[in-house]
């Protein structure tokens, strides 16, 4: 499962949940430290399955400007399910 979720209602991140490999995948172009959508993933999973997920990034690149987050979040979602 993956997705795009907006954060401080104006960043857009990437996650990816992997139930095989029970891996949390989670992409900031930013590198804001903001543990919100981890910590409602994993509350999430915990609802759904009993394992304990790690959490670990999801690469994607490092923006330089102020609006494309967005295109970094899907880009990085591609490249996970598109190598």
């Amino acid at each position: 499962l993956g997705g795009v979720v907006n954060v401080r209602e104006s960043h857009w991140v990437a996650f990816v949940i992997s139930i095989e490999e029970q891996l949390i995948l989670y992409g900031d172009s930013l590198s804001l430290s903001d543990d919100t959508v981890v910590n409602a993933l994993s509350w999430w999973i915990s609802i759904h399955c009993e394992e304990l997920f790690t959490v670990q990034q999801l690469p994607i690149g490092l923006q330089s400007d102020g609006i494309s987050c967005g295109l970094f979040a899907v880009n990085a979602l591609s490249h996970y399910f598109f190598p």
